[in-house]
C-alpha cells in the first residue's frame, strides 16, 4: 500500500538521541525492528523531514504483501520497471526509499546490494533478507530494535507534565511509545502489560465525543480512509492525535485498530455496517473483513463483479469468508480472478455457470460471456467459438455497448486463429453499435486496423484507425497513447513518411506516462532516423534495462539498417555483432544486408531460411533485404504483393538506388527532390509535372529560388535570367548582352552561359525551367503584378511591389521596362485613391502614403492625402505631413511646394 507516510504533529516528540544515529549519507541500510507502537513511523518521518531538507528525495511505501519493485516502480512513475530501471531513476537524485510494515522476504536483495542513495526497513519481526548480514559486516548497516527505540526515562518526562505521573508511565510501559502516547492524550494510565489492560481504552472513549468514538471504531477497520473519505470527526481525531495523517488520508495506528477490534468487535461492526456505503467497493470490502462481517461479503461480489479486474486475490478471500451459496455477480467474480491469477481450469466452468445463470439479468450474463470467450481465445479457441454461438441469442436485444464489447472480445479468437475475414466482420459489427463518439471505439478500431493489416495488407487502414483512436483520446486508450503513436510512426516510415513519423514519436515521448519504456524507445527511434548515431547505444542500453526484447531488437536491427542505407555496411555489421540474434528476423534481415554491403560472403545464406507465418511487418523487411541482395524481379514481385499500397511501400524499404531502372514508375512515390538529385532520366521525366516552379523574384530585389532554396547565381546568369523573364527571344538577349560583339560569337556567347545556367537550375539534366521558347514552369512577382494590374486589383498591387525592377541591373531593354513599369503602378495607385475614380472600399491615405513612401516627391499625392486628413478634423497632422513633404522637397531641390498645395494646410 502506497500513501503511508505520518505528517509531523506537535504531539510527536522529536528524540534527537536516535535521529543523530541515522545516517545521511548514501550507501547506508537502516533497519528498525520492533512490535507495533514503539515510534518507527514517527522516527522515520523526522529522519525523511531532515533528509528533505538537504535536498534528498523521499519514496515512501507500505508493503505488508506486494512486490516491492513494482510498488516501487509505480511509485516512481516507471509503470512496471524492472529492478535495473527502478535502480537507475534512483540513482538519478539522492533519494532515501523506506519501505514499512515488512513481514516476510519480499525480493529485496537488488535493492540492497546496489542501493544507490539511503534505505529504511521497518519491520515488526526479524527479516530473513540475505543481504542484511553482508551490509552489517561491511558497517553499512544499522539495526535499532525494541530496546533502542523506546523511550528513556527522560524521554518520557518531556511528554508529561507531571514528573511522578511520568515516572510512573513509564516504568509501566517499559518505554513502548504507543502506551505513553494514548496516556498522554487520555490521562489513563496502562496496566502492568502496558497496552493491553488498563484503563487505555476506556479513557480514550471517556475523552471523546459519540461521533468521534463512533468514527474511531470505524476506522479500526479500514487500512486507510482515503482524505475524499474524511468527515468532520475524522479531522478533530487527526488533530487531537488520535489518528495518524497520513499523505494518502488518514488511519489509526494498527495497533489500536487491532486493540479496539479485540476490546469491541460489536461496536465496530456495528458501526461499520451502518457506514460502508462511504467506502468504494474494493475498500468496503477491507472493511467488511476486519470487522467480522464476512456474511455480507458474498452480497458485495455478487453487487461488483468486477472487484476482479483490481483486487483478484481479495475476491478469492471474500469468497471463501462468505460461504454459503454462489449467485450470478458472485460467480463471475470469482471465475474472472481464478483466471485473472492464471487458474484458467479453475476460472473459466465459474464464469460459464455465471453465463448460464438461471434468470439472471442478459446483461450480466453477456458480460460473464464475454470474460469466458476472452480467456478461451487464448486456451481453446474451438470451445470459444461454441460459446460465441451459444450467446448469440443474448445480443438480441441487448444493450448495444455491453454487445458491441462481447464482440470485440470475441473478434480475438479470430485473431488468433488467422481467420481475420471473420474477424473484421465481427469487430465491423461492434463498432456498428457504438455511437460515433463513444469512448470504446478507440480500441476497437485499433484491433480492426491490426486485423485488416494482417489480413490484405491493407496499410491505409491501419494508419487510419489508429489515427482516429488516437484522436478521440479516450480513457481506454490513454495508458496505450504512447505505443499506439510509435506504432503509428513506424508504419509510416514503411511509406517513407520521415518527418510525419518523428513528429508522432516525439509526442510518444512526452505522452509516455504509464508506458516510460514507451518514450525511450520513442527517443531511440529519433536520434537513429535523425541520424545523432552518437547517442544511440547509451539510449539503447537503458532501453534493454526494461526487458523489453521485441523493442530492443526491434530497434537495434533498425539501427543497423539505417547505417546501411548511409553505405555504412562494416559499422551495421559492429552494431548487430554486439548482441547476435539470429532468431529475430529483423535482425537477421539487417545482418544479411550487412554482410552484402561490406562484400563479406553468405548473405544470402544468412537471410535463408524463408520464415513462414510471418507478421506482416517483419515479412516487409524480410522481402526488402532479399530483393536488396538478390535484385531479383520475383523477390520484388512478392514484397509489393505484400501490402494493398503497391509500390507506395517501397520508400521505406528500399534506397531509391537500388530500384530496377528499366522500371522507372515504381519511383512515384519517392520525394520529388530525391528522384531529381538521382540522376535517373527517364524517372526524372515521369515526375517533371511534380517538380515545383523555380520562384523569380525582381521587384525591389532579384532572387531566384529553386526547389524552395535561395540559389546564388553570377552576374552575367542573372541577367539572363531577366531578360528572359521580360520575354526576350534568344536573339535579342545576345543583342542586348553583347551589343559590341558579332552575332554568331554573341549567340555562342548566350549559348555557354545558358549551358552554366542549366547545371545550376538543372542538375539533373533534363529540360525543367528553360525551355527553346523561353521560361517555362516558372512563377515570378513580376508576372503576377502585371496581372494584377489587368485586374486592376490594387490591394494585389501594393503587396506584389515591393520596389523597382531587378535593382541594379543595367541594361536598356531592363531600364525600360523598370520606368514604365514604376509609372504604371503609381499612376493605377493613385488613380484608384483619387475622386472620382477612387475604388469603393479602399483605404484612400494608405494607398496614398503608400506613393509617397515609394515616391517622397509626389505633390499630387501629397494634396491628396492632405485633402483627406483635413476632412476628417485632422488639420495638425495635415500640417506636420506638409511640413515633412516641404523640409524633403527643399533638401533635395531647392524648391517650394506650390501655392495649392500650401492652401490646403492655412497659415504655418
Amino acid at each position: 500500500m502506497i500513501g503511508l507516510r505520518p505528517r509531523t504533529h506537535a504531539l510527536f516528540l522529536e528524540r534527537p538521541r536516535l535521529l543523530e544515529r541515522l545516517p545521511q549519507d548514501s550507501g547506508y541500510t537502516v533497519w528498525l525492528e520492533a512490535p507495533y507502537g514503539y515510534g518507527k513511523s514517527v522516527l522515520t518521518a523526522q529522519w525523511a523531514a531532515r533528509l528533505e531538507a538537504e535536498g534528498w528525495r523521499v519514496v515512501w511505501l507500505g508493503l505488508t504483501e506486494g512486490d516491492p519493485r513494482e510498488a516501487l516502480a509505480a511509485l516512481l512513475g516507471l509503470g512496471s520497471a524492472p529492478w535495473g530501471v527502478v535502480l537507475e531513476e534512483l540513482a538519478r537524485t539522492p533519494t532515501a526509499v523506506i519501505l514499512e510494515d515488512l513481514e516476510r522476504p519480499q525480493g529485496l536483495s537488488p535493492l540492497l546490494k546496489h542501493n544507490p542513495g539511503l534505505v529504511l526497513l521497518s519491520s515488526r519481526q526479524p527479516l530473513p533478507e540475505p543481504e542484511l548480514p553482508r551490509l552489517m559486516a561491511e558497517g553499512r548497516l544499522l539495526h535499532l530494535k525494541a530496546e533502542q527505540l523506546a523511550f528513556t526515562a527522560e524521554e518520557a518526562e518531556r511528554l508529561f507534565s507531571d514528573p511522578q505521573r511520568s515516572r510512573e508511565a513509564w516504568e509501566k510501559t517499559g518505554g513502548w511509545s504507543l502506551p505513553l502516547h494514548l496516556a498522554v492524550l487520555t490521562g489513563e494510565l496502562p496496566g502492568q502489560r502496558g497496552i493491553e489492560q488498563g484503563g487505555l481504552w476506556e479513557g480514550m472513549r471517556e475523552s471523546l465525543s459519540e461521533p468521534e468514538w463512533e468514527e474511531a471504531l470505524f476506522l479500526a477497520a479500514l487500512p486507510l480512509l482515503p482524505a475524499s473519505g474524511a468527515r468532520p470527526p475524522t479531522l478533530r481525531l487527526a488533530g487531537a492525535g488520535f489518528v495518524q495523517t497520513l499523505e494518502g488520508g488518514y488511519r489509526l495506528h494498527p495497533m489500536i485498530g487491532e486493540s479496539l477490534l479485540r476490546f469491541y468487535p460489536s461496536q465496530v461492526q456495528s458501526v461499520v455496517g451502518r457506514e460502508a456505503g462511504r467506502l468504494d467497493p474494493a475498500l468496503r470490502g477491507e472493511a467488511l473483513e476486519r470487522a467480522g462481517l464476512h456474511e455480507r461479503l458474498g452480497a458485495l461480489l455478487e453487487a461488483h463483479p468486477e472487484l476482479s479486474l483490481d483486487s483478484p486475490q481479495a475476491v478469492l478471500r471474500w469468497d471463501r469468508l462468505a460461504g454459503g451459496e454462489r449467485r450470478q455477480g458472485r460467480l463471475a467474480a470469482v471465475g474472472d480472478a481464478l483466471c485473472t491469477l492464471g487458474h484458467v481450469a479453475q476460472g473459466l466452468p465459474l464464469l460459464l455457470e455465471a453465463a448460464r445463470f438461471p434468470g439472471a439479468p442478459v446483461e450480466a450474463r453477456l458480460a460473464a460471456y464475454r470474460e469466458a470467450v476472452w480467456w478461451l481465445a487464448e486456451h481453446d479457441r474451438l470451445q470459444a467459438q461454441g460459446v460465441v454461438e451459444e450467446a448469440q441469442p443474448l445480443l438480441e436485444g441487448a444493450d448495444p455497448v455491453l454487445a458491441a464489447r462481447f464482440l470485440n472480445n470475441a473478434s480475438r479468437i479470430y485473431f488468433e486463429d488467422k481467420d481475420y475475414p471473420t474477424g473484421e466482420a465481427t469487430l465491423s459489427g461492434a463498432l456498428a453499435l457504438l455511437p460515433p463518439d463513444h469512448p470504446r471505439r478507440a480500441p476497437m478500431l485499433v484491433n480492426l486496423g491490426i486485423l485488416r493489416w494482417n489480413h490484405f495488407g491493407d496499410l491505409e487502414s491501419r494508419l487510419q484507425t489508429t489515427r482516429e483512436a488516437l484522436r478521440q483520446g479516450s480513457d481506454s486508450i490513454v495508458p496505450q497513447k504512447a505505443i499506439l503513436l510509435l506504432d503509428l510512426g513506424r508504419h509510416e516510415l514503411l511509406l517513407g513518411q520521415r518527418e510525419a513519423a518523428l513528429a508522432h514519436w516525439r509526442k510518444a515521448e512526452e505522452e509516455a506516462g504509464p508506458q516510460p519504456w514507451a518514450g525511450l524507445e520513442a527517443q531511440v527511434l529519433q536520434a537513429i532516423y535523425s541520424h545523432r548515431f552518437g547517442e544511440v547505444a547509451a539510449l539503447l542500453a537503458r532501453l534493454k534495462q526494461w526487458e523489453k526484447p521485441l523493442p530492443y531488437r526491434r530497434d537495434l536491427a533498425f539501427w543497423a539498417l539505417e547505417l546501411i542505407n548511409l553505405a555504412r555496411g562494416e559499422a551495421a555489421l559492429q552494431v548487430l555483432r554486439q548482441d547476435p540474434e539470429p532468431a529475430f528476423i529483423l535482425w537477421r534481415a539487417a545482418y544479411a544486408l550487412a554482410l552484402a554491403r561490406s562484400g563479406a560472403p553468405g548473405a544470402l545464406e544468412a537471410l535463408e531460411p524463408r520464415p513462414s507465418d510471418l507478421d506482416r511487418e517483419l515479412a516487409l523487411h524480410w522481402h526488402a533485404a532479399r530483393y536488396r541482395i538478390t535484385r531479383s524481379e520475383a523477390d520484388l514481385r512478392d514484397l509489393l504483393g505484400l501490402t494493398l499500397v503497391g509500390e507506395a511501400i517501397l520508400p521505406g524499404l528500399i534506397p531509391l538506388s537500388e530500384l530496377p531502372r528499366q522500371r522507372p514508375e515504381l519511383s512515384r512515390p519517392y520525394p520529388v527532390a530525391e528522384v531529381l538529385g538521382s540522376g535517373w532520366k527517364e524517372a526524372i521525366t515521369l515526375r517533371l509535372d511534380e517538380v515545383p516552379p523555380l520562384e523569380l523574384g525582381v521587384l525591389g530585389r532579384l532572387e531566384v529560388r529553386l526547389l524552395g532554396q535561395e540559389t546564388s547565381l553570377s552576374a552575367r546568369p542573372r541577367e539572363i535570367f531577366l531578360l528572359m523573364l521580360l520575354g526576350l527571344r534568344r536573339e535579342a538577349i545576345a543583342e542586348a548582352l553583347w551589343p559590341e560583339a558579332e552575332r554568331e560569337k554573341s549567340r555562342n556567347n548566350l549559348y555557354v552561359n545558358l549551358n552554366g545556367l542549366r547545371k545550376i537550375l538543372e542538375p539533373w539534366g533534363v529540360t525543367t525551367y528553360l525551355g527553346e521558347e523561353g521560361l517555362q514552369r516558372t512563377h515570378s512577382d513580376l508576372w503576377a503584378l502585371e496581372a494584377a494590374l489587368r485586374a486592376d486589383d490594387i490591394p494585389a498591387v501594393m503587396n506584389l511591389y515591393r520596389g523597382r525592377l531587378a535593382p541594379g541591373i543595367d541594361l536598356e531593354p531592363v531600364n525600360e521596362v523598370r520606368e514604365h513599369l514604376h509609372e504604371q503602378v503609381i499612376g493605377a495607385v493613385f488613380a484608384a485613391a483619387t475622386p472620382p475614380g477612387g475604388k469603393p472600399g479602399l483605404d484612400r491615405e494608405a494607398c496614398l502614403e503608400w506613393i509617397l513612401h515609394l515616391e517622397p516627391l509626389h505633390e499630387d499625392a501629397l494634396r491628396e492625402l492632405l485633402s483627406l486628413l483635413v476632412a476628417s478634423g485632422r488639420a495638425n497632422t495635415a500640417r506636420r505631413r506638409y511640413e515633412r513633404f516641404a523640409q524633403h522637397l527643399r533638401r533635395e531641390t531647392g524648391l517650394e511646394p506650390t501655392p495649392q498645395t500650401r492652401q490646403l494646410v492655412g497659415p504655418i
